[in-house]
């Protein structure tokens, strides 16, 4: 069958190559509104699953809270290699306050946060954990405890960690948080980059600005078992504190005898 010019007509017509390109150009412009949603989607996924992780290993630690006297995990923050914490040879020197909890969880996985650095690496100064074999001491790039929970006495090489009748205000207490070691790390090493004190080994898992992981921010664990999300502007030193001293300052108290935790 023809047509009335004398064509076939089979209704089909190609494109122009001007069609082609405004079809491109309009599909570069979606690609560039939704790519950034899709981001931003993503990063929140991540927030949210680093913050399951957090009230999971909050669940763990009260755990091991019931069954150790109501005593919160014990942290060594010198790698001792050798005795015992307190004269108890349950606790060797090096373990660390994740190593006390592990028992308590279903997933190790949830040591280490999605966001950040998941290889295992040895302590730089070269420390062993076991005298015997000569093996280096592994940790995370990913979550730090707070030294006055888990090393409560200040000693670095016989720790003593702090009892839940030692903390006035549990829920406004900050136990575990992003940060860069798993080790020793105090929470305010989130709070303040700039800190002159903090040394080279800060830098691979800082994001700028600061150690804020999660959309310029980070999840914090509290002594009662509890996790949320704070902004870095949030945690921030608040000039007004100024005279307080350094530690004291901080937008999130973490010292137990911080007058906010009284």
């Amino acid at each position: 069958m023809k047509s009335q010019n004398g064509k076939h007509g089979c209704g089909f017509k190609g494109f122009t190559l001007i069609e082609l390109l405004v079809v491109i150009a309009i599909i570069a412009i979606l690609a560039a509104i939704l790519f950034p949603v899709f981001a931003k989607a993503r990063e929140k996924a991540r927030q949210t699953a680093c913050l399951s992780n957090e009230k999971q290993l909050g669940v763990a630690a009260l755990q091991y809270v019931q069954d150790n006297d109501e005593d919160y995990p014990v942290c060594n923050t010198a790698f001792a290699t050798s005795g015992s914490v307190n004269g108890d040879a349950s606790i060797p020197k090096f373990s660390s306050w994740f190593q006390e909890c592990q028992p308590y969880l279903k997933n190790i996985d949830v040591l280490r946060c999605p966001d950040g650095s998941n290889t295992v690496d040895t302590f730089v100064n070269g420390q062993n954990n076991d005298p015997a074999t000569g093996l280096k001491l592994p940790f995370f790039h990913c979550l730090g405890a707070n030294e006055s929970i888990v090393n409560f006495s200040g000693d670095a090489t016989n720790p003593q960690a702090v009892s839940m009748a030692q903390l006035h205000r549990p829920a406004d207490t900050p136990f575990i948080s992003d940060s860069s070691f798993m080790l020793w790390n105090e929470i305010r090493r989130i709070m303040n980059p700039s800190d002159p004190t903090l040394t080279p080994w800060f830098s691979p898992d800082t994001p700028t600005p600061g150690m804020a992981r999660h959309t310029d921010g980070s999840n914090i664990l509290y002594a009662d078992g509890h996790a949320k999300y704070f902004h870095q502007s949030s945690m921030a030193i608040n000039p007004s504190r100024g005279a307080l001293g350094y530690n004291y300052q901080f937008g999130v108290p973490f010292k137990l005898d911080d007058d906010r935790l009284q």
